[in-house]
């Protein structure tokens, strides 16, 4: 855990600072709780970080999908073609499939639906193929794909499991 902390100190206290160096020194004290005058600080505006390292320590990027055509949210029909795409990628996933025979598979797995579906499974692959494949290849549970995306609604997703390992020293 050490580690860790040592990393994130290591990469953001670059940022820490320039932060710092544009407030004034009553707000710093106030922020780390040094003056007892100032009770209450406004939040900070949160702007994005640029940050030049490629030694970042990975975390799941939330990226929103690229659209190609707006696919309503949480409607049944979409929900439903999500879920069966996210399952039948799961299997290729686990035959070690590679990601273009995973997203050409996408095209065919359409046609195996009704034609009333076969339109929006289609709109789904060429909207968030790509975005499952993504999602589950950083190992979410295959359940929260499609409420990540957005596709079904947060009333059907499941309890979460963490699985917390400690970091291999070395």
């Amino acid at each position: 855990m050490a580690d860790i902390c040592k990393n994130y100190i290591s990469q953001y206290s670059e940022i820490a600072i320039q932060m710092m160096m544009h407030m004034q020194p009553k707000e710093i004290c106030a922020l780390v709780g040094f003056c007892d005058e100032v009770k209450e600080m406004p939040m900070q505006t949160l702007v994005p970080a640029k940050v030049a390292s490629k030694n970042v320590i990975p975390a799941l990027e939330l990226v929103e999908p690229i659209k190609k055509h707006e696919v309503p949210a949480k409607s049944d029909v979409y929900c439903e073609v999500c879920e069966f795409l996210v399952k039948e990628v799961t299997k290729l996933i686990d035959n070690n499939k590679t990601e273009k025979e995973i997203l050409d598979a996408f095209d065919k797995m359409c046609s195996k639906l009704p034609k009333s579906l076969s339109e929006e499974c289609q709109e789904v692959v060429d909207t968030y193929g790509s975005s499952i494949l993504s999602i589950l290849l950083e190992e979410v549970s295959p359940e929260l794909v499609c409420s990540m995306l957005h596709l079904c609604s947060g009333t059907r997703l499941p309890a979460l499991t963490v699985h917390v390992t400690q970091p291999k020293d070395g």
